[in-house]
């Protein structure tokens, strides 16, 4: 594991770890126990930007969770943002949420890595958006959501509240005790049980997306 910065003090700060010669498969900032520091992480490969979450660190220690399968009160931060190590030009930006100042390392588990694409949606209040080809959503505010309507792999299909949906969760995963990561409800399509999902919204929410390259994906399920 090597040493590749150390987090800037102060909110809403920036520290930006350029010129690096390839991207690593996971971040650890601090330790597996250090509190999630984050408000913002940004991740680009080759100049192209694959990973874009900001001003949200309830999200980023939620995404942590489910890339990490940490449960309980544990609240580690470690992020798999790629398959393996990409051995392409990468730019890491890291926005601090308060005034700590964590040791930043990176390190891979394997090589011939893709970047995963992790970014957010804005839903409006009484407005919708549809979701395919994702490894998982999460809703920011599970009481802004008026239904997820569901269309299963075999062909079911299901309305679904926040509740039916942190019921789902905990079928499949250790979750937290209510089936939610840190108050988020998380669609897990890890599995690629789920082929679209429809989110309806009776106020404004904010959705994060975790997907691979339509690519990669493609080439995983054929």
């Amino acid at each position: 594991m090597a040493q590749i910065a150390t987090l800037v003090t102060g909110a809403a700060v920036t520290t930006i770890i350029s010129g690096q010669s390839q991207c690593e498969a996971v971040l650890v900032i601090g330790s597996v126990s250090t509190a999630n520091p984050l408000q913002g992480l940004q991740v680009e490969v080759d100049g192209v930007p694959f990973i874009n979450v900001t001003n949200n660190a309830v999200l980023l220690s939620a995404l942590s969770k489910w890339m990490s399968q940490f449960v309980s009160t544990l609240v580690g931060c470690v992020f798999k943002i790629a398959t393996g190590r990409i051995p392409k030009n990468t730019t890491y930006r890291l926005t601090n949420n308060g005034a700590t100042t964590p040791i930043i390392y990176a390190f891979s588990d394997n090589d011939q890595g893709v970047p995963f694409l992790i970014g957010t949606k804005q839903i409006n209040a009484s407005s919708y958006e549809d979701f395919e080809k994702f490894s998982a959503l999460f809703i920011g505010t599970p009481a802004n959501l008026a239904s997820a309507e569901m269309v299963f792999s075999n062909g079911t299909k299901a309305t679904l509240s926040f509740q039916e949906l942190d019921a789902l969760f905990s079928l499949k995963n250790q979750s937290e005790a209510n089936g939610e990561l840190l108050g988020v409800t998380v669609i897990d399509n890890r599995d690629q049980s789920i082929r679209s999902v429809r989110i309806n919204c009776s106020a404004a929410n904010t959705i994060m997306i975790a997907k691979l390259p339509d690519a990669s994906f493609k080439a995983l399920t054929s």
